[in-house]
């Protein structure tokens, strides 16, 4: 058997020849869009496992529902986090009514979030929400500041221009 270092260099660049690589770049990855397994799964083809509880759900899912509802009647804690997931999920993004004052200054940031701070404390809006809210506000207050440097800068380069012409 030929040691590696004995191999010609003719014999380990045939190595890197297209058709023995299978399509792999010199570094040994494949190239982009080249797949390593052309004949492996289609994309978007689910798992067997997958595919296999549902078709038993599709069959059977009146018999696995009264499982379950029966299953928390009887105390099973994940059977009834189950059922409760399922019967009344968890609210996500309610919409908040909160009169916000218009935010057209940095000042006017400090009312808002004055407003935010009366919500939460009156317990009209959650703190989640009050912190979801306040971080709008903030955005807002970074876009102000930037367009109030933004306008200065342009007010100090225009003044300088008026210098260096006269």
């Amino acid at each position: 058997m030929a040691r590696k270092e004995d191999q010609s260099k003719e014999d380990r660049a045939a190595c890197f020849e297209p058709e023995k690589t299978g399509g792999r770049q010199h570094n040994g990855q494949f190239k982009p869009g080249v797949s390593g397994n052309p004949l492996g799964r289609p994309a978007g083809r689910r798992n067997k496992a997958t595919e296999l509880l549902e078709a038993m759900l599709v069959e059977d899912w009146q018999a696995v529902a009264k499982g379950l509802l029966d299953a928390a009647k009887k105390g099973n804690a994940s059977a009834a986090r189950v059922v409760l997931d399922r019967v009344a999920p968890k609210p996500r993004g309610r919409t908040v009514a909160l009169e916000l004052p218009p935010v057209e200054t940095v000042a006017d940031v400090d009312k808002a979030l004055n407003v935010v701070l009366a919500g939460i404390g009156g317990g009209t809006v959650t703190p989640s929400e009050g912190a979801t809210i306040s971080g709008i506000l903030e955005a807002k207050r970074r876009v102000l500041v930037s367009t109030l440097l933004d306008e200065r800068v342009q007010k100090i380069e225009g003044a300088l221009d008026d210098s260096v012409r006269h």
